[in-house]
């Protein structure tokens, strides 16, 4: 064979060779619309959360959309209808008439050039429900005028079924203007709590001196932490409780101590009562609220209310009495009244449990 027949089947062989594979790139067929590229996209749920990272990558630059649909029966779950692509293209946007009630979140994600990432984070969807990611992708703008790119069929669009799983992870939280302080007496505080929640919560309360710093978190809200070297006395009150559970959309609540049935309103009131309250003492109250189930989510607030106890009542004591003011009471007592100075610090003071007087 001569050198230029050589040459020209070796022409032949290279137009064969490019041409034995029509219409393939990476394995995949060039279609008119946009494809995913091989190995995406990619949808990956963290694990107790409710937020998911979303990977996306294309065989050209276009658009990839996704919704992300929930299940019904909560985290018993159910069969989703897979979305049409104008259901998908309508993500979010209520005002779209192919719009879906069962979709909590939606994007779009543009993809500059083949097998180029795009990446977003899924976010807050509503909680205890399992959710389903439907994704199609879109060469143009499927809002736009007629003819402007070209939509995938909905027999290419990629279902990531029962892909979040998100657990109780919303704190609780209060309703109708609460908490707040409603009344006051010698010892005694009695806060306003309406939950809006479904489920029950324990609220922990935290009583310490106007001025002394404030607690850093809600943690520590929760756990008491405290540090008596920086106050002009000891904290009031540290502890808990669970109250009733109320209507989200309660009315607001009102309070009446004359009345037999003080409780106005929708709300749950708690006195708390303690015997290192004062008399006649400003205190600042914080509040944090957590689930009562563990793994317990806690909200990050700290409410802070402002209280001041009674003071000791300015009537004289029966003959024979005096009244007996002190930092904890100021009650009427038989016997003698005596002052002392003590050569120890408040707080060596106030932990003891008894005092000799010679």
């Amino acid at each position: 064979m001569s050198r230029g027949a050589s040459l020209r089947c070796l022409a032949l062989f290279l137009v064969l060779a490019n041409c034995g594979a029509p219409g393939e790139v990476d394995a995949q067929a060039v279609t008119a619309y946009a494809q995913f590229a091989v190995g995406y996209p990619t949808v990956t749920h963290h694990t107790g959360t409710n937020t998911a990272t979303v990977v996306v990558a294309l065989d050209r630059g276009a658009s990839a959309y996704f919704v992300v649909a929930r299940q019904p029966n909560g985290l018993a779950g159910g069969a989703v209808l897979t979305p049409t692509v104008d259901e998908i293209f309508a993500g979010t946007d209520t005002s779209n008439p192919s719009h879906r009630s069962d979709v909590f979140a939606a994007a779009r994600l543009e993809v500059t050039s083949a097998n180029a990432e795009s990446t977003t984070l899924i976010v807050d969807v509503p909680d205890l429900a399992i959710y389903d990611v439907f994704f199609a992708t879109h060469t143009g703008d499927p809002f736009g005028s007629p003819g402007n790119g070209v939509a995938s069929p909905g027999a290419d669009t990629v279902a990531f079924v029962s892909a979040m799983t998100v657990p109780d992870v919303t704190p609780p939280w209060f309703t109708a203007g609460t908490p707040f302080v409603a009344n006051t007496t010698l010892n005694t505080a009695t806060i306003v709590l309406a939950l809006a929640v479904s489920e029950s919560a324990t609220v922990w309360i935290l009583a310490l001196p106007a001025d002394a710093p404030p607690p850093n978190s809600a943690r520590d809200v929760i756990d008491g932490v405290y540090d008596l070297h920086t106050m002009s006395f000891s904290p009031g009150f540290h502890g808990s409780v669970v109250p009733v559970v109320r209507a989200s959309g309660g009315a607001a609540p009102n309070y009446n101590a004359s009345s037999e049935n003080p409780i106005g309103g929708d709300a749950a009131f708690v006195e708390i009562t303690s015997t290192t309250m004062r008399p006649d003492t400003s205190y600042a109250v914080y509040v944090a609220v957590s689930d009562l189930v563990s793994p317990a989510n806690t909200a990050d607030t700290v409410f802070v209310l402002t209280a001041r106890t009674a003071a000791c009542p300015s009537t004289p004591c029966e003959a024979g009495f005096f009244r007996t003011q002190s930092v904890y009471s100021c009650a009427c007592a038989e016997g003698l009244n005596v002052v002392v100075a003590l050569d120890v610090s408040l707080q060596e003071y106030e932990a003891r449990t008894a005092y000799w007087l010679r």
